[in-house]
């Protein structure tokens, strides 16, 4: 029930915060503004207050921007990754490192896009994807529990987890709930950043992430159509329009993402796959390497 109420809680910004953000290497953030937040129930005015107070603690640079590099420079900490992921885990039973300090979402959601095992997740995700077309649901399950030692906030591969887990029938109730747990809070982070407007998108780390948060979030039962769409400053954005009847029981005709993210790790795949960087590749001879006596670099 504390994990529920935290949740409401964390979903709150979208409705509740009126503040603008701009941040660093992401286009800027503004979240709906009330006319009168007075009249607010006593609720939701400790939820404003909430918004309010976490959103002074996020890393904000000298020009008034979000810095959202400072997440990504706290995930590289392995030794505070491996605290938040074994927190993260476990967070069914106790949200309070996440919900005292908003920021440790965020390390683990955003700040994962920093990390070197970043880059691998494309290449995880195609292997997922053939094992359970061979039919090795195991050897799937396996795959995603492994994945998400490295990257613990995932919200497609904690959702595929937890049904591969109950198709399986290997957990207890309490081991699956963890999983849908840390599945919503994931999803809870792209809420303090975004609205889904072409204004303010949500951003995602990775493209999957969109379609958790349609299904599951909104509801939808499909897409009518979907769009890349680069806007004026730059920024790549998924322009997805739901279908007439979703459209008329969200009040929405259409939902945008920010993909800054996805699109720089599939660069850096391509980059590195290149045929010009195969073959710009140094030979590798079969000797040893050893360190220098008088530097202590390797040679």
């Amino acid at each position: 029930m504390k994990f529920i109420i935290s949740i409401c809680v964390w979903l709150s910004p979208l409705l509740c915060c009126a503040q603008t953000i701009q941040h660093k290497d992401q286009p800027a953030v503004q979240n709906p503004v009330l006319d009168d937040p007075a009249p607010m129930p006593h609720d939701d005015s400790l939820r404003m207050a909430y918004t309010l107070e976490q959103r002074a603690k996020f890393p904000y640079a000298q020009d008034s921007t979000l810095d959202m590099r400072v997440w990504g420079i706290a995930a590289q900490n392995d030794s505070l990754f491996q605290y938040l992921t074994d927190k993260f885990k476990v967070i069914n039973e106790s949200d309070s490192v996440f919900h005292e300090d908003v920021n440790n979402l965020m390390i683990l959601y955003y700040g994962y896009a920093y990390r070197d095992s970043y880059g691998h997740m494309p290449v995880t995700e195609i292997k997922i994807n053939q094992l359970l077309q061979q039919g090795k649901t195991e050897d799937a399950f396996d795959l995603c529990e492994k994945t998400l030692e490295q990257a613990p906030a995932s919200p497609h591969i904690l959702i595929l987890a937890a049904n591969l887990a109950q198709k399986l029938g290997t957990k207890s109730s309490k081991e699956l709930d963890s999983y849908y747990a840390r599945f919503f809070t994931c999803l809870s982070a792209m809420h303090w950043l975004g609205n889904g407007s072409a204004e303010v998108p949500f951003i995602v780390v990775n493209v999957s992430d969109e379609y958790a948060f349609l299904y599951s979030i909104l509801k939808i039962q499909g897409i009518e159509s979907q769009e890349l769409i680069h806007r004026e400053d730059g920024t790549p954005c998924d322009r997805i329009v739901l279908r007439e009847d979703d459209a008329r029981r969200t009040g929405l005709t259409e939902v945008w993402f920010d993909i800054t993210y996805p699109m720089r790790g599939l660069a850096k795949i391509y980059e590195t796959n290149s045929p010009a960087r195969q073959k710009s590749k140094p030979k590798i001879r079969n000797k040893k390497r050893h360190l220098s006596n008088n530097n202590n670099t390797a040679q």
